[in-house]
C-alpha cells in the first residue's frame, strides 16, 4: 500500500494506523530527521526536499530520487510503474500520429 501525508502530524497517524514494515520519508531535514526517530524501529528510507528559497518553503522534491528509491528496494513497483509509463506513451504518440 502507499499513503501519502502532507505533514509530520499526519504521518506520524498514517504511521500509526498502517503498521508499515518500510517507510519512504521525503520532508525538509528537521522534519525527516524528528519523524525517523518517531517511528523507530520501523526502517526508513529518507529523500530531503530540495529547499532553494530557505528553510523549508517552496521546496522542490526530485522524483528520480523516487525512482531509485523503488527500483533498490521495492522493483516490482518499478518494473510496474515503467510499464505503465510505456503503454501510455504508445498510447498518446499513436493519438497524436
Amino acid at each position: 500500500y502507499v499513503y501519502v501525508a502532507t505533514g509530520g502530524t499526519i504521518a506520524r497517524r498514517v504511521v500509526k494506523e498502517a503498521n508499515p514494515t518500510m517507510i519512504l520519508a521525503v520532508a525538509c531535514p528537521r522534519d525527516l530527521a524528528d519523524g525517523m526517530v518517531d517511528v523507530y524501529p520501523i526502517p526508513v528510507f529518507g529523500i530531503l526536499l530540495d529547499r532553494p528559497k530557505g528553510p523549508c518553503f517552496d521546496t522542490h522534491l526530485k522524483l528520480y530520487d523516487v525512482f531509485d528509491f523503488l527500483k533498490k528496494f521495492r522493483p516490482d513497483v518499478y518494473r510496474e510503474m515503467i510499464d505503465k509509463a510505456k503503454e501510455l506513451a504508445s498510447k498518446y504518440e499513436k493519438n497524436y500520429n
